[in-house]
Parts: C-alpha cells; sequence; structure tokens
C-alpha cells in the first residue's frame, strides 16, 4: 500500500490539464496514420481517464484494506466530473467521437453504459467491423461488449481476414504478434494486442471476477455462446480454487452450460433461458 500510495499521489499531485497531455494515448489504433506513438485517438480523453482510473483503482483498494481517511474516492469523483464536463458533446458521446473515446467514456460511467455499448457497436460496424481501439481501448471495449451483449461483433473482428486483422498481421509465419496491425513500423514480437485471451475467457468460457470481488470471492458466469464452435472447455486458477466450465451444443441445438467453483464463492450465474445448467 505505501508504494500504491506514493505513485498516485505522485500523479495527483499534478496538474491534471498538464499531465494528460503527456500520456501515451491508446498506442497501435489503426487510425494512428503519421509517426509511431502520435494522432492517437482522443489523446487528450484517454489521459484525463488514466489519471481518473488511477484516482479510482487506490480507493478500491484502500476499501479493501480497511483505510480510513484516504480522499482518493472523492479525488476520482472530482476527476469524473471535470472529464464530463470537458469532453461532452452534448450528443452523449465524448471526446472526439471516436470508437476509444465511447469505451473510455464507459469505463469511467459518463453516461448509460448500454446506450455507449450500442454506440461503440455501431461505429465499429460503420468502420467495416475494423475496432480502431488501441492496446488500452481494445481491452475494455472487449469487456463492456461482452457484459453487453455484443460478443458477436469480437469474434467477428477476431476471425477476420483482410487487413487490417490478426490474420492479417500473422499472415507472414512470423507466429508472434505484432506491435501494432499496421506492422511498417512496430515490433514484430510484442503482446501489445494480447487482450483477447481476456475474451477467450470471459467470453467463451464464461468467466469473470467480478468488479467487487475482494480474492476472488465472487465469480459471474456468463458465457457466449459462439455459433462457430459447438463446444468449450475453460479452467481459471484463483488464489481461492480453480473455476472451471462446459458448454456444448447438441445435434438438435440445444445447449449444456456446467461449472464449478471453489465452495466460499459466490457464483452469479447469466446464462439464457432455455441452458440446461449443472453445477459439479
Amino acid at each position: 500500500w505505501p508504494y500504491v500510495k506514493r505513485l498516485v499521489d505522485y500523479l495527483l499531485g499534478w496538474d491534471p490539464e498538464e499531465l494528460a497531455g503527456r500520456c501515451l494515448g491508446d498506442h497501435g489504433s489503426v487510425l494512428t496514420k503519421e509517426g509511431f506513438k502520435s494522432g492517437t485517438p482522443d489523446k487528450e480523453l484517454v489521459g484525463w481517464c488514466a489519471i481518473a482510473r488511477f484516482a479510482r483503482a487506490a480507493a478500491r483498494f484502500g476499501r479493501i484494506l480497511g483505510l480510513s481517511g484516504s480522499d482518493y474516492a472523492a479525488r476520482f469523483e472530482e476527476l469524473r466530473a471535470e472529464i464530463a464536463h470537458r469532453f461532452s458533446r452534448g450528443d452523449g458521446s465524448f471526446g472526439n467521437g471516436t470508437q476509444t473515446g465511447i469505451a473510455f467514456a464507459a469505463d469511467l460511467g459518463l453516461a448509460d453504459e448500454a446506450a455507449l455499448a450500442d454506440a461503440l457497436v455501431s461505429k465499429i460496424r460503420d468502420e467495416d467491423g475494423v475496432l480502431s481501439t488501441g492496446i488500452f481501448g481494445t481491452t475494455i471495449a472487449f469487456d463492456l461488449l461482452h457484459r453487453t451483449g455484443h460478443s458477436d461483433v469480437i469474434e467477428a473482428w477476431l476471425v477476420r481476414e483482410e487487413a487490417p486483422s490478426f490474420k492479417s498481421m500473422l499472415a507472414s509465419g512470423n507466429r508472434a504478434l505484432a506491435e501494432q496491425f499496421e506492422t511498417g513500423f512496430s515490433s514484430y514480437n510484442h503482446a501489445m494486442f494480447s487482450s483477447y485471451l481476456q475474451w477467450f475467457y470471459e467470453g467463451l468460457g464464461g468467466i469473470r471476477i467480478a468488479d467487487d470481488a475482494v480474492g476472488a470471492d465472487k465469480i459471474e458466469l456468463r458465457p457466449y455462446f459462439s455459433a462457430l464452435t459447438d463446444a468449450v472447455t475453460c479452467s481459471l486458477s484463483t488464489c481461492r480454487g480453480k473455476v472451471s466450465t462446459c458448454w456444448g451444443r447438441a445435434e438438435d441445438g440445444s445447449l449444456s452450460f456446467s461449472y464449478s467453483a471453489p465452495v466460499d464463492t459466490e457464483v452469479c450465474l447469466h446464462v439464457p433461458e432455455g441452458v440446461e445448467v449443472r453445477k459439479l
């Protein structure tokens, strides 16, 4: 905790307007056409949101540790209100209206989550199914889209053939992800966009540690029953033990979902009606 506090106090000691301008931005976006790190989408908004996210994380850590007298929660709310004031476009969108801006707005709760998710889906479809978020926005977008019932949009992006896409990134046979989809000026061995693994566990496997969990004591199970496969098995090791899921589609199209979790773990099921559910 002393090290977390030292870092967050240092960041919050800056004028946020100055510090936001020093942010890397949503690096790796396909919208970055000039230079290596310049021109990232909604860079100023991302900078402000990054500062707010540090304050929010510190507030959460403080609550978990039972610390009193911390003003991080209040500082987060101040930053969130200032971000809403500075970047609201008055039509429900924020910043420059990019996919990145929508994702970060949803992450901070600047507007209705479902409406922002729908706006993000519309934006992605308008851009030929391409996620133009960078490494940070993509992680947030995957989580947002899955939780709001839009995993089909994520899946379509992951199996896309034409450039830009993961498959085109790997078409050279390099067998490792590149730093950016526009690979002419990037590293060819990077974990930059490996956040799709998050969706493999949370979407296909359906396993997500709840936002309000402490020590993985609360698990959400929200599987996405993909039409591109008939069976998925998944397991996640936590500090309380292993969480496992398995789902399958029978020849008649019916679906079954099985799961197991440690006995002292709260499980919240989000499974459509008609799916047979079994606890192992």
